[in-house]
């Protein structure tokens, strides 16, 4: 595998085949949650393992990242700014919910395609893409919708369905 990481080659790649994706979307949704997560392990850690993200960044320069309040408090130290000001520069709460997040993309934190603060960065940007997390089923659109952004997403998908499901099922991705 010689992984792409352009947002603009990956949209190329995904929007091409966007009938081959909502297939294999639809296959993978009918599929045993615990079969996929034993399937997705070794192929996520494989993949993981290939991809460098800081030749990436697109999750930092195009998502915005759910965070604590305690995270907050943080990040506001590392940026010598109170809370409150830092609250209201930085972030915003999701409609709803009151989940906060980050509003700010790229990511204020991003120096190049390096986080300045990858040893105290937030938990959902540790956790990114969390395709090692179980019951994965469940998160699958969501995921899916981040194909186009994510080289480990795309790569991880492509090789299980490689490895894993018959192509009568969804036609040929490429």
């Amino acid at each position: 595998m010689n992984p792409e990481y352009s947002i603009e080659t990956l949209k190329s790649k995904v929007d091409g085949n966007k009938e081959f994706w909502n297939s294999y979307l639809k296959v993978l949704l009918k599929s045993s949650s615990s079969i996929l997560d034993s399937q997705l392990a070794p192929i996520v850690k494989e993949v993981t393992g290939r991809i460098n993200c800081l030749e990436c960044a697109n999750c930092c320069n195009h998502l915005e990242p759910g965070i604590t309040v305690e995270e907050m408090k943080a990040l506001a130290f590392q940026k010598k700014l109170p809370a409150e000001e830092f609250r209201k520069t930085y972030t915003g709460t999701e409609d709803g919910t009151g989940i906060l997040f980050l509003k700010k993309t790229p990511c204020t934190f991003l120096e190049g395609t390096a986080c300045s603060v990858y040893s105290g960065r937030p938990g959902s940007c540790a956790a990114y893409p969390g395709l090692e997390w179980k019951e994965l089923k469940y998160r699958l659109r969501r995921i899916f919708s981040q194909l186009t952004i994510c080289p480990i997403i795309y790569y991880t998908f492509l090789t299980l369905y490689e490895r894993h499901y018959d192509r009568k099922e969804t036609g040929s991705p490429e």
